[in-house]
């Protein structure tokens, strides 16, 4: 548009002196002031043109235009031919404001298309009219329709150019356009493929609508369908946090939002079946020019194997610890246990070496037999330890009074097991899929101690063993009316080598690998006794 004005005032200027010079020749002088508009209206549009006052100038050149040619037309006898240059004037209007200006364009079209009626129906002229012979008015005609001819000309060239220019510009722009959308098809492409790629689930929450989109992979990782969960709540996720992670969750996104504290954070999420899992969850918020947060973008990984590693780790470790204790003082306590007998044999052999009286010699023989039956029964308590802390579970179909009865008969030659009244309350055909060692090693320690712990003083001394078969355990008891245990000593029992009872003289492991062994099989031992009254050991197995 600045070009269609300054040769538009070029072009007047060209006029101006073609005019002056048929005048002279004419000798039609008189139109000064046109001239003078003219000259001076081409160079002040020039000026502001190089001043930049580009609308300026389009309105400065279209009213000097538009008063040059009506000061013409009126100096002239005849109208008509002049009358034309309004019509590439109208022209120049639309072209040099454009689209954008066209409000401005019909103004100045309007002021054209008033100053030609004026022009047409009055005959009054500022200036002097001038009158021409045939001839020259025929001369003249065509000289104003050929420079209206070509003002329009050039204007339609111009616009020609300009739309030429702009049709080039578009197909570049579409070729360029064409191009931009292949790069972002391909980086589109690229995208999706690294996000089915990585096991993250991305998640968009527009907190100002309160609308948060869920992308597919965050949907399949817990559970869903891509049809479900669109354009949900932020409450519905929140509503999926496990409650004991509910709170610090609740904590974390606030702080996140009000004090833009990082959000980084493990917690459990409910699947679409109602499980809980783990997942790592990461975001970053948007906040506005008032520091109000408007969104948060955020990516969530699947950390339940990872979990369950660390827990198992964990376990593992406190299993560790507690197994090295336990070897600390199993070492300390077995030493002293194994030596203890062991010195006091090598003294009765001293004795029985120094002795020439047989019965005393028989005696240190009695004794020393007692010692290696005392040595026999803490190896293989040290041998049930060892056993049920490394091998493996083997399951096995038994039937429980069978295995009851066995155990009482290989005890039958343990000291004052004739005084006992065994009772056995199992149902014949009671059967347990268990570990049928470590289930020995259970009834073999309880039965041994309520034996070897009994009241004989009293009339009627008896073990009672039952079973009761229920879902999902079999509680398994073992009931005797014995000497019972102090209540401060009860909760001590389980531990490795305590000993209850001043009068004991076993190694404290018997209960301790019992109750280790009911634990190997997913069971436990409780104890419910009475200083004086008896005992009763329940042990509640799993009923498989």
């Amino acid at each position: 548009m600045i070009i269609l004005n300054g040769q538009l005032s070029i072009l007047c200027g060209g006029i101006g002196v073609f005019y002056i010079v048929f005048d002279m020749i004419t000798q039609a002088f008189g139109s000064l002031l046109v001239y003078a508009l003219l000259g001076g209206g081409s160079l002040l549009v020039v000026a502001l043109i190089r001043l930049g006052r580009y609308e300026l100038a389009k309105v400065v050149s279209l009213l000097n235009i538009n008063a040059v040619v009506y000061l013409f037309v009126t100096r002239q006898g005849t109208h008509l031919y002049g009358l034309m240059y309004f019509i590439p004037i109208c022209m120049a209007s639309f072209a040099m404001f454009g689209h954008k200006g066209r409000y401005k364009a019909l103004l100045m079209t309007l002021m054209s298309l008033g100053l030609a009626a004026l022009a047409l129906l009055s005959d009054y002229s500022i200036l002097e009219k001038v009158t021409f012979s045939p001839e020259l008015d025929r001369i003249n005609q065509v000289i104003n329709t050929m420079i209206a001819m070509i003002s329009a000309t050039v204007i339609i060239q111009f616009l020609i150019r300009l739309n030429h220019n702009s049709e080039k510009e578009l197909s570049e722009n579409g070729e360029y356009l064409k191009e931009l959308a292949q790069q972002l098809e391909s980086s589109q492409r690229q995208y999706a493929l690294a996000l089915r790629g990585i096991n993250s689930g991305l998640w968009d929450w527009d907190i100002t609508n309160n609308v948060m989109k869920l992308s597919v992979k965050w949907k399949r990782m817990l559970g869903y369908a891509e049809e479900e969960l669109v354009d949900i709540p932020g409450q519905t996720v929140l509503d999926m946090v496990h409650p004991d992670h509910l709170d610090r969750v609740s904590d974390l996104v606030n702080r996140h939002l009000l004090k833009q504290e990082p959000y980084n954070m493990e917690c459990k999420l409910r699947m679409k079946s109602g499980e809980y899992r783990w997942f790592s969850d990461s975001a970053q918020a948007e906040w506005n020019s008032e520091g109000r947060a408007v969104r948060m973008v955020g990516s969530m990984v699947d950390i339940t194997d990872r979990k369950l590693a660390e827990e198992q780790i964990t376990r593992q470790n406190a299993v560790l610890e507690k197994t090295n204790q336990e070897l600390d003082k199993f070492v300390y306590s077995t030493s002293h246990d194994l030596r203890a007998p062991l010195r006091s044999m090598m003294g009765l052999v001293n004795i029985a070496r120094q002795s020439n009286s047989i019965e005393e010699i028989s005696a240190c023989i009695d004794m020393m037999d007692e010692r290696v039956k005392t040595l026999d029964d803490f190896v293989q308590e040290i041998i049930d330890y060892s056993r049920n802390s490394r091998v493996e579970l083997k399951p096995e179909r038994i039937e429980l009074n069978e295995l009851v009865k066995q155990v009482i008969d290989n005890l039958r030659f343990i000291e004052n097991i004739s005084a006992i009244d065994f009772r056995i309350s199992i149902d014949p055909q009671l059967q347990l899929e268990v570990d049928k060692s470590r289930l020995r090693t259970i009834l073999n320690n309880l039965i041994y101690n309520a034996v070897k712990y009994h009241n004989y003083q009293q009339q009627k001394p008896y073990v009672l063993v039952s079973a009761e078969k229920g879902n999902p355990s079999v509680v398994l008891k073992v009931e005797d009316n014995g000497i019972g245990i102090e209540p401060d000593f009860q909760k001590k029992v389980f531990d490795m080598f305590y000993r209850a009872s001043e009068i004991s003289k076993g190694s404290g492991l018997g209960l301790y690998i019992a109750n280790e062994a009911a634990v190997q099989l997913g069971g436990m031992i409780n104890l419910q006794s009475e200083p004086g009254v008896g005992s009763e050991f329940r042990v509640t197995l799993p009923n498989r």
